[in-house]
């Protein structure tokens, strides 16, 4: 058996004209040095782009730092990498809950120390439509206080604001990085997450006195997958070792080939050695699948 990671995207795409937050102005992305201009500067049949990027911080994907609700917090510059990147990572399903407001009842059951606590609520599913600013699900002030209490390390939404925006004093903001807990808002694509067992890295670029900042949000998730057998003669002598083989490897398939089974048929023939030679043939259900002899 063998592990593949897969990388899953988080992060929502920043581009010219992108409204992420209701008043605050979109980025104005344009080339500060254009590929025709360089030419000037190079030899011939050598260009480069010189990109130019204003935006505030609050825009794509991003991550507040304990600087972006408290002057004496932590800037950007100041957050140890791992508080932001190889985070153990569970994912708390509120996509589900009634009304807009996730209560601590979501988080019953669910061991958050130390952990990436990342919030579905599928809202991500309306950016960049005015759908998304208004009604948005938030975390409560009792979930808040529960997270910082549990000891959680991060915590990340998929929603336009991790508070309810109608509260001036913004609780949940104010109690997770009161405590030194990085927020990450704007996540997308936390369906494909399992609910636990996986990575996640939320690194901004390292800014002094910035409280804020976008983030390329990623989780890695081990996916396991079974080595098919190869085709060949085996001496009998190693029958048995080819029959416990067969056996784990069935246990260790996965639910798409849970029809798979392993039949062995006994060869007559004799092997060049002169001793008699196992022939194992193994095949799936689905048609055009491998056979072994």
């Amino acid at each position: 058996m063998t592990v593949n990671k897969q990388f899953i995207d988080l992060s929502h795409t920043i581009e010219h004209g992108l409204i992420t937050y209701k008043g605050l102005p979109a980025p104005v992305i344009c080339d500060f040095l254009s590929r025709e201009q360089s030419r000037q500067h190079y030899a011939p049949g050598t260009e480069f782009q010189i990109g130019k990027i204003e935006m505030v911080a609050n825009t794509g994907t991003y991550l507040d730092s304990p600087f972006h609700r408290y002057e004496e917090g932590k800037d950007l510059s100041q957050l140890e990498l791992t508080s932001l990147a190889d985070l153990d990572g569970v994912v708390i399903g509120a996509d589900a809950t009634p009304g807009p407001a996730i209560r601590d009842a979501a988080l019953d059951g669910i061991d958050v120390r130390g952990k990436a606590v990342l919030i579905r609520t599928g809202w991500d599913a309306h950016w960049k439509t005015d759908r998304y600013f208004e009604g948005h699900p938030f975390l409560t002030k009792d979930s808040a206080q529960i997270l910082t209490d549990q000891g959680a390390a991060l915590v990340g939404i998929d929603s336009y604001n991790i508070d309810d925006t109608a509260d001036l004093s913004r609780p949940a903001h104010s109690i997770l990085l009161g405590a030194g807990i990085p927020i990450v808002e704007h996540l997308c694509n936390l369906n494909e997450l399992p609910a636990a067992g996986f990575k996640f890295f939320a690194v901004p670029v390292k800014v002094k006195s910035f409280g804020t900042f976008p983030v390329r949000a990623f989780a890695i998730v081990d996916r396991q997958s079974t080595p098919s057998l190869t085709v060949g003669l085996l001496p009998r002598t190693h029958a048995v070792q080819l029959k416990c083989l067969a056996s784990a490897t069935v246990l260790q398939l996965n639910s798409a080939f849970r029809h798979l089974y392993i039949s062995r048929q006994i060869a007559s023939r004799k092997s060049s050695s002169g001793k008699p030679a196992v022939k194992v043939l193994m095949r799936r259900n689905s048609p055009g699948s491998p056979e072994i002899q």
